[in-house]
């Protein structure tokens, strides 16, 4: 029987983990702690969000976004939701960490959500969102970057 109380423990508690620096955390220790975080699903993802906002180091960033990345083919809705929340609330590191994450699902919806990033007031956010978009390979993706670029689609041409 699933308990979404012992899963958002068990989330915040791994979550603090997340990019740990030491001898004893090998590639294959984090490798497990991304899986066990993964488990938790949807619950996994507030505490992630709230560590890379607590140590936004680049270690962090990356091992969250890997985790993110594997949750959002599950968790879109709730990864969506949150882009729209994350500005408001989170440093532009846990914003970019966000919008690379969204582009690992590859999912249209998702990419509507991190076009509206392209016009975040952080340039590593708006750096972000181009660089997921690139991601993506959809040549319709093209007016979208113009525009988070200023450019228009004569310039262009």
């Amino acid at each position: 029987m699933r308990n979404p109380e012992v899963h958002a423990l068990f989330a915040r508690e791994l979550a603090r983990f997340l990019g740990a620096a030491s001898s004893v955390w090998t590639a294959e220790r984090r490798g497990l702690l991304r899986r066990l975080l993964q488990t938790a699903g949807d619950e996994a993802i507030g505490p992630i969000l709230a560590t890379i906002v607590q140590a936004p180091r680049a270690e962090v960033v990356d091992e969250a976004e890997a985790v993110l990345t594997a949750l959002g083919r599950e968790s879109i809705t709730l990864l969506r939701q949150l882009i729209d929340l994350v500005p408001r609330t989170a440093p532009p590191t846990a914003r970019a960490a966000l919008v690379q994450s969204l582009a690992g699902v590859r999912d249209p919806t998702a990419k509507l959500a991190i076009e509206v990033a392209l016009n975040d007031e952080a340039p590593e956010v708006r750096d972000a969102a181009a660089s997921a978009l690139a991601r993506f390979g959809a040549p319709d993706a093209l007016p979208a970057l113009q525009l988070g670029c200023g450019v228009s689609a004569t310039q262009s041409s």
